[in-house]
């Protein structure tokens, strides 16, 4: 403002142009009393005044950020008495009166401040499961595993901010268990792998960042197979830096920080694979009298009940596979029965490709 020919002050302004966008916010003028918002202005002769002494701001809708929009005013000297909220026709500008011929345009800028990314789905994951004893482990990248599952739309704004990307999870729960195995991290693609450790737990306040491009697995104990631990993560958007194996304390979530309120379990399992059961020592059938025509023989389980061993999966004694037999009629003859009744005479086996299986019973 100047008037350096009648050294007038400025005593407010007119709004000649103002298109209103509720989804960026509102411009509002303080009356004395209370904030009142602004319609479109569009005309001249349809001037809001507002008073040198009186306030104007904009307050953006949620979660809004950008250009405001403009409002263009006229300046009013204090040759006239300017009522704040008034309808005033200044059309007629510059020469004698009170209004400036210029305009002046009012810009305003919302700062972008994050907002934190939420988790899509049921908040549940699942690592493939492998076999128990599996000879190798690829695990999975952190980011095919949630990647999909984070949403920045919050921060998707026309002509403001941009949505983040998917940055990395924080892992803020996790129970370690020795007996069942341990999870591990890759940094390099799954080339080595390092472990978490089945001593130490992990919490909000205590928690660990992997980033996207990480990979992780579980590798059970030898012959152990059933549901493994679980990792409870809060996923981080690209508005943070965030390291592999870092040390953070994400107790303070969601808002405006980096951090998803809501978390993700992730579960994995274990496909039980049968182990072999462990045969020792020898057996010995009880002794027959010379010239027995008919005798009783044992069942397959009485003979060798003591000579398995199942400890992996506690399997029991199933039966048997002879594979080794050479007949000599000269002595005499092994047969098998199904009911103790009908015998079957056992004929040469040489191979254990070729073996005759016996039921325990």
């Amino acid at each position: 403002f100047a008037d350096t020919a009648d050294s007038n002050t400025l005593a407010g302004i007119a709004i000649t142009s103002y298109t209103k966008d509720t989804a960026k916010g509102d411009w509002q003028y303080y009356d004395g009393s209370d904030w009142v918002s602004l319609d479109d202005i569009a005309l001249a002769d349809s001037a809001i005044s507002i008073a040198s002494t009186s306030s104007l701001r904009f307050v953006p809708a949620a979660n809004w950020n950008g250009a405001a929009p403009t409002l263009t005013a006229v300046l009013i000297d204090s040759s006239a008495t300017v009522t704040t909220g008034s309808t005033v026709d200044v059309s007629t500008r510059g020469g004698s009166t009170a209004y400036s011929s210029s305009t002046v345009t009012l810009s305003h800028t919302v700062t972008a401040v994050n907002d934190a990314p939420t988790v899509t789905g049921d908040g549940t994951q699942t690592l493939t499961a492998i076999n128990e004893d599996a000879a190798s482990i690829s695990g999975s990248s952190v980011s095919a595993l949630f990647g999909s599952m984070l949403s920045d739309v919050t921060d998707a704004v026309t002509g403001g901010s941009v949505a983040n990307s998917f940055a990395g999870v924080a892992i803020i729960g996790y129970t370690p268990s020795a007996s069942k195995g341990d999870w591990q991290y890759s940094s390099d693609g799954g080339s080595t792998w390092t472990a978490f450790g089945t001593s130490t737990s992990l919490t909000e306040s205590s928690a660990r960042t992997l980033k996207s491009t990480d990979y992780v697995r579980f590798v059970p104990e030898a012959n152990w197979n059933g549901s493994a631990p679980t990792l409870t993560v809060a996923l981080i958007d690209s508005s943070a830096s965030v390291g592999t194996w870092s040390s953070v304390n994400v107790s303070t979530r969601g808002g405006t920080t980096a951090y998803s309120s809501s978390t993700i379990v992730l579960s994995h399992t274990v496909t039980a694979v049968n182990d072999a059961p462990v045969a020792s020592g020898s057996s010995t059938l009880t002794a027959i009298t010379e010239d027995t025509s008919n005798p009783t023989g044992s069942t397959v389980n009485d003979l060798f009940a003591g000579n398995f061993a199942d400890t992996a999966d506690s399997n029991t004694l199933a039966g048997i596979a002879i594979t080794s037999y050479t007949k000599d009629t000269s002595k005499g003859n092994w047969q098998y029965s199904s009911n103790g009744t009908s015998w079957t005479a056992l004929d040469t086996i040489a191979s254990a490709g070729s073996a005759i299986s016996l039921g325990s019973g």
